[in-house]
């Protein structure tokens, strides 16, 4: 909102949507608008400029998204891609392009997986985090929204536990090596 030039941010609330359509966004927002911000919905159409979104085309479809939902009533409304997000997938397109990134991503996708998908390994994990006197950090996810701290989370418990991993990994590799007799 903006009161005598001045631009005010704030929170205006938060509401749940049954299905992430634009439909049930669009509902939401006027909701919002109604419990929370204290003005109609007429003053409100009134006084939006702009959407700022994450650029998903349920939020900036021309024709069946959020912003193209506002713009009914509101024609000169701006959607606008949100900055931070451009600037990550734009980051990430450049990672991919390096060799390294893509060996180091697979690796803790990997590694993840590995935990993930089997409840002996990672009760193996945990065993291996009580012998060295640590908490357990289990491998996280990489990738999805937000990609870059999910893959700064996973790199940082990777690398602060590194030896915890190398000797579960060691004791598995030792454990699945059996001598033939």
């Amino acid at each position: 909102m903006a009161k005598h030039g001045v631009v005010d941010v704030k929170l205006m609330g938060m509401q749940s949507v049954t299905r992430p359509n634009a439909i049930n966004i669009h509902k939401a927002i006027e909701c919002c608008v109604t419990m929370y911000a204290a003005i109609t919905l007429e003053e409100f159409y009134a006084k939006l400029v702009a959407l700022g979104s994450d650029g998903a085309s349920v939020m900036v479809g021309q024709v069946g998204g959020v912003a193209a939902l506002l713009r009914q009533k509101q024609p000169s409304l701006q959607a606008v891609h949100c900055i931070a997000h451009r600037l990550e997938l734009a980051y990430k397109d450049t990672l991919k392009t390096l060799p390294l990134f893509t060996k180091v991503d697979t690796l803790l996708l990997h590694i993840y997986l590995l935990y993930h998908n089997s409840a002996p390994m990672r009760s193996g994990l945990q065993e291996t985090y009580k012998a060295f006197a640590r908490s357990a950090q289990m491998p996280t996810r990489v990738g999805g929204t937000r990609w870059m701290p999910h893959t700064e989370k996973a790199c940082g418990i990777l690398m602060r536990n590194y030896d915890v991993f190398a000797e579960h990994l060691s004791q598995v590799t030792t454990q699945s090596v059996r001598p033939v007799s």
